[in-house]
């Protein structure tokens, strides 16, 4: 049976674009998101989704290598790390 492994939780800063109509504005949001960036080569992106709110952001993460935030809001998340499967 295949597994996917999941190593524990960690803090990840992000620039992030709210979508105007929560996970059906994914693209949209996405699209303006990487309108702002240079590029997207050894970027990591992420959709975080709270269905509670019905409040989706795109998001790209902020580190030593790519630390502008394009002007745009930054958050802290928590993230699951993918090891893959097996």
């Amino acid at each position: 049976m295949n597994k996917i492994n999941i190593s524990p939780m960690k803090e990840v800063t992000v620039a992030r674009v709210e979508s105007e109509s929560g996970p059906s504005g994914a693209k949209k949001a996405f699209d303006l998101l990487e309108s702002k960036m240079d590029g997207l080569r050894g970027r990591k992106m992420y959709g975080v989704f709270y269905p509670q709110k019905n409040e989706y952001f795109a998001c790209v993460k902020l580190d030593d290598q790519f630390s502008d935030d394009m002007g745009l809001k930054k958050a802290l998340f928590q993230v699951e790390n993918m090891l893959g499967k097996g």
